[in-house]
């Protein structure tokens, strides 16, 4: 009995800890586990247990080529699951390499540098999955509005609607029921990220039931590409496009994601890849349920900062305008000015000649 009680989880032996323990854990109580102690680390680091983990979460890393990509990985699946399980929280000034700033000029060119490997869920259900490579040394990639649309079936996705009733009850049984994942992944520095939001932190319904219904999986996100010390941030916003949800039977019509910021201007691709690239080397992860209430006001506080922007534009232009307006009356003024005074100089100065002529004339009619 003695004996018993001094016994912990590191005397069992390996095989029973591996075979009867830790395949009954999910990815973050086996992450928790790795981190108690140096044996529980190495037990727990089994790559064939964390590649289960990982198929068992997300059913677009069935791809061939995530699959390939994941093994590339130094710590494998388990680092790729650490990554990219957490919702991502690049909000504080975190410590940041100077190597990211020169980011795009070291990156080797490749026929498909970034990857996206997303994942929808009703009901924590899957109901659409889909790999998306992304082309990134292309001149359409490079200079124009990076976006990201996913080529949905042209068989629509149905989902019945379990909770019908009035739209407020049905826009709190999305926020609730539909979960998205949109990892990705830059094959170059062997790092993911998840940046949705897991849950729809906004939700547009437009007055008529008919229309489409978008809900918004937004991170907001630091941009660090003027240094540690800027304070700008930028959405990386994913959002569902969907229709016949007040029917009973809604379809998934459109997937995407683009990053923008205050103004909702769009990113070009090469300055997206440095923002999303920063991201994923500095940016921290946090479970989910911590998360959550977090990102919902983080986007709540970057929506008010956007209104606020929008409201000093007009008087920010009225501002310019009425300083251009002053500044051209104040050229024209001293134009006129200097017109009127050059006028009365040739003025004054063609009278000085007309007498010098008299006086030459004079003179000379005298002499004679």
């Amino acid at each position: 009995m003695h004996t018993l009680s001094k016994m912990t989880i590191t005397t069992l032996s390996t095989d029973i800890i591996q075979a009867h323990i830790l395949t009954r854990l999910d990815g973050p109580s086996l992450a928790a586990l790795s981190c108690a102690s140096s044996e529980l680390r190495a037990v727990s680091a089994d790559e064939e247990l964390w590649r289960e983990i990982c198929a068992a979460t997300w059913n677009s890393i069935g791809n061939s080529r995530v699959r390939q990509l994941i093994s590339s990985f130094p710590g494998g699946h388990r680092s790729f699951f650490l990554d990219s399980f957490p919702l991502l929280d690049h909000h504080q000034n975190y410590p940041l390499s100077d190597q990211n700033h020169h980011y795009y000029q070291d990156r080797s060119p490749g026929p498909s540098d970034l990857i996206s490997a997303v994942d929808i869920y009703y009901n924590d259900k899957i109901i659409f999955s889909r790999v998306q490579e992304t082309n990134t040394t292309t001149r359409n990639f490079l200079c124009y509005p990076f976006k990201v649309d996913l080529q949905v079936p042209k068989s629509p996705i149905s989902i019945p609607i379990q909770d019908r009733g009035e739209i407020d009850c049905l826009v709190e049984h999305l926020k609730e029921k539909l979960s998205l994942s949109w990892i990705v992944i830059d094959p170059i520095v062997k790092r993911a990220a998840n940046l949705s939001s897991g849950t729809p932190v906004s939700i547009d319904w437009p007055c008529s039931t008919a229309g489409d219904v978008q809900l918004f999986y937004s991170t907001i996100i630091a941009d660090r590409r003027l240094g540690l010390e800027s304070s700008e941030f930028v959405e990386c916003r994913v959002v569902i496009t969907c229709s016949g949800v007040y029917e009973g039977e809604m379809q998934v019509d459109d997937v995407s994601m683009e990053i923008v910021d205050f103004e909702e201007r769009g990113f070009d691709g090469r300055a997206s890849l440095v923002i999303l690239q920063n991201a994923m080397r500095s940016g921290r992860r946090k479970l989910k349920k911590s998360k959550r209430a977090e990102e919902v006001e983080r986007y709540e506080e970057f929506e008010k900062r956007k209104s606020e922007k929008n409201e000093m534009k007009p008087r920010r232009e009225k501002l310019m305008y009425m300083v251009s307006v002053s500044l051209v009356t104040c050229v024209a003024l001293w134009a006129s000015l200097f017109l009127f005074l050059a006028l009365y100089l040739r003025f004054q100065a063609a009278k000085v000649c007309t007498k010098i002529r008299k006086y030459c004339w004079f003179n000379s009619a005298n002499t004679m």
